[in-house]
């Protein structure tokens, strides 16, 4: 057996990678500094390709069913908006950005 592919990290983006590589079969071991899991969010939103990838591993289903769809964000600078960056021109299934928080507030 080879050695497992070590992910420092237990965020969104390392347990991503961590699906990833264990659905091609390598073996992963997931380390994090912290003791136990943060009850705080330091992330709130989920991009289209990060969907994606937790969706060809089968557990994007109910974060999409339970997270916020933003079809776009808009910058601002006291009342005047600078900009405004629309989602829906993405060429993916999940042209939007999830909203929802980190933490795991939402999921037990």
């Amino acid at each position: 057996m080879s050695k497992p592919v070590l992910v420092v990290g237990a965020g969104p983006v390392g347990l991503t990678m961590a699906a990833e590589l264990a659905r091609y079969g390598a073996p992963v071991r997931v380390i994090d500094r912290l003791p136990a899991r943060n009850t705080r969010s330091r992330a709130l939103a989920i991009w289209p390709r990060t969907l994606e990838l937790l969706d060809a591993a089968g557990c994007a289903g109910a974060f999409v069913a339970t997270g916020l769809h933003a079809q776009a964000v808009s910058i601002h600078a006291g009342r005047r908006t600078l900009a405004r960056i629309p989602f829906g021109t993405i060429a993916s299934t999940f042209n939007y950005l999830l909203m929802i928080p980190q933490s795991g507030a939402i999921f037990p």
